[in-house]
């Protein structure tokens, strides 16, 4: 499956600026912010969620799947 453009970007803006893509989700509301965690690679997920706020944090954990929740906890 190929990976529209702007998840592409969105990586990379992960991987280059974590602590500015991560006030960006945070401004997102829950469903948009863990439909794009969702579609994230894991490790992208994972670098996302180092940089959040706890509270936002807990509010998408909440909302995302069960395993991508787990995995996320795990790293």
């Amino acid at each position: 499956m190929m990976m529209p453009d702007s998840a592409r970007l969105y990586i990379a803006f992960i991987e280059s600026k974590p602590q500015s893509a991560a006030r960006t989700l945070e401004s997102l509301n829950p469903d948009d912010a863990a439909a794009l965690i969702e579609a994230l690679p894991a490790l992208t997920a994972v670098i996302s969620f180092g940089e959040i706020s706890p509270w936002s944090a807990a509010r998408y954990l909440d909302v995302i799947s069960a395993e991508r929740s787990t995995g996320i906890i795990k790293k």
